[in-house]
């Protein structure tokens, strides 16, 4: 069995999934405070960690990517856009079988 990968529609689920992080609002979690990005499934925690060494913390301290998930939502968003693309193809395909063609 050969898989096709169509290298744009790949392209662009990455970056669809990756910019779900800013588009999609984050989830706040009881326990230790921690915000959780991503759809469908969560893959970037932000966790809000108070220290006492303010002039050393790092921006991406208190941050998990979970690229197992990540790489789920890309699988996901690719499925979706080929799906969409194999039915939109499909339908015109019909729809254009069944115009007449005007010759007579």
């Amino acid at each position: 069995m050969k898989f096709n990968v169509h290298g744009r529609t790949l392209h662009v689920s990455l970056w669809l999934a990756l910019s779900t992080i800013l588009m999609f609002p984050g989830t706040h979690e009881s326990g230790p405070e921690r915000a959780e990005y991503g759809f469908p499934l969560r893959f970037f925690t932000d966790y809000m960690m108070n220290s006492s060494h303010e002039s050393t913390i790092w921006y991406i301290q208190g941050m998990n990517f979970q690229v197992g998930n990540y790489f789920l939502n890309v699988v996901l968003i690719y499925s979706v856009i080929r799906i969409a693309i194999f039915i939109k193809n499909k339908w015109f395909t019909k729809r254009a079988d069944h115009e007449p063609s005007g010759d007579i």
